[in-house]
């Protein structure tokens, strides 16, 4: 699943063009954002790039390279 979710934790999922050009307009932006990792929980990061369906995530420490599908952003 992939979409934003709301503080109040209400997921919505968006449509994948919508969804993709989002994900394109935060790599460019370089924003800080809330990304959802399945083991750990709400994590900050930047997402740095988008190469088809690849999303490269910036963390504190590392880098982290998902699906485009499989992102959740929070705001």
């Amino acid at each position: 699943m992939h979409g934003l979710a709301t503080q109040q934790h209400n997921s919505s999922v968006v449509h994948i063009s919508t969804w993709h050009a989002l994900v394109a307009e935060l790599a460019e932006t370089a924003q800080p954002v809330f990304i959802l990792l399945p083991s750990i929980g709400k994590v900050q990061g930047v997402i740095e790039s988008l190469q088809g369906d690849m999303v490269t995530i910036r963390l504190t420490n590392s880098r982290l390279l998902m699906h485009l599908n499989q992102l959740v952003i929070y705001r």
